[in-house]
């Protein structure tokens, strides 16, 4: 993307990817993860100003967006808000934490944790360019998580071998709510 409020398009600066219904039932320590990359020009020579921005946010089961990483302007001299690189933003202030940490050429992968867990995700992507050499990029997001280890119901045994034929003792053990019959 490249001057977002271009006469070409819908003349808004502001514009948003929504992606919407992600089943992450079961999932926990979920991550978002994606590459993101932009021009790489040195601080003075870039275009980015501190009204740009990449802002990724989700909600879970419709709780309301929560910042997950952001992409900002970053202003080396604390003064200056035009023509500056661009980077990553963790704390959400609006300008990129470090100057070791900028958007190149190159595709970068990034990695945030996204709190909570739940049924359905909701990403959402804004991004802010609103003039030409404002180029930035993302590609292949996913969202991460693992999966629980805790069988529903477990069958267990003192014994490690029975003899056919014979009685022996077992005990089920359901540790969750089981809706249906199993």
């Amino acid at each position: 993307a490249e001057d977002t409020d271009d006469n070409g398009g819908n003349g808004v600066d502001d514009q948003t990817l929504d992606i919407t219904g992600i089943d992450i039932a079961e999932k926990t320590n979920l991550q978002f993860q994606a590459l993101f990359g932009g021009q790489s020009r040195s601080a003075g020579s870039s275009n980015y100003d501190s009204t740009d921005y990449i802002k990724v946010q989700a909600q879970i089961d419709g709780g309301g967006y929560s910042d997950v990483i952001w992409f900002s302007f970053l202003d080396p001299g604390g003064s200056d808000n035009d023509n500056e690189p661009f980077g990553v933003d963790r704390d959400f202030d609006g300008a990129a934490d470090s100057a070791d940490d900028l958007l190149g050429t190159a595709l970068q992968s990034y990695t945030a944790s996204i709190s909570g867990t739940g049924s359905t995700l909701d990403l959402r992507i804004q991004v802010h360019m609103d003039i030409g050499n404002e180029e930035i990029a993302f590609d292949n997001i996913q969202i991460l998580g693992a999966v629980s280890d805790d069988e529903a119901i477990t069958l267990s045994s003192a014994a490690s071998t029975v003899d056919e034929g014979s009685t022996l003792a077992v005990t089920l053990s359901v540790p969750t709510n089981v809706d249906i019959d199993t």
